[in-house]
């Protein structure tokens, strides 16, 4: 399954320099030449100790062509409690995933309708968000 393999969408953000849920879920991009010649070049390798953690955590080391070593280890998910995801960050996600749904104008009314939830007196306008125009 392309969406949750890891290689596929490595070696697809790093051409696409982003993952939408649409790229993640398209068909057609798990036969792509480029993306296929790249998942070559990744390996994906387990670890018992970042296994044994409260976060859950990821190393990503990188080789060059020129044979330059980078490495980053990330301690805590983006979106986790311990590395919150901004409002703007939050939106963009749900804007990402609902536009497709709803078109740019309807995911936004309901994105801003959401953030003022509290304030709603009758649920049956956010229900009516939640159709596509």
């Amino acid at each position: 399954m392309a969406d949750i393999n890891i290689e596929h969408l490595t070696a697809l953000m790093l051409i696409d320099g982003d993952i939408t849920f649409a790229s993640s879920h398209d068909a057609k991009r798990v036969r792509d030449p480029a993306i296929l010649k790249l998942r070559r070049s990744i390996e994906l390798k387990g670890s018992a100790a970042l296994g044994k953690t409260k976060t859950t955590q990821a190393i990503v080391e990188i080789t060059t062509r020129k044979g330059e070593k980078l490495r980053h280890h990330t301690t805590a998910v983006r979106g986790s409690a311990t590395n919150p995801m901004s409002r703007d960050d939050v939106a963009g996600k749900a804007r990402g995933l609902l536009a497709p749904a709803l078109g740019a104008p309807g995911a936004k009314r309901l994105i801003d309708a959401i953030w003022k939830l509290e304030d709603m007196t009758d649920m049956r306008q956010l229900h009516a968000l939640l159709r596509p125009k």
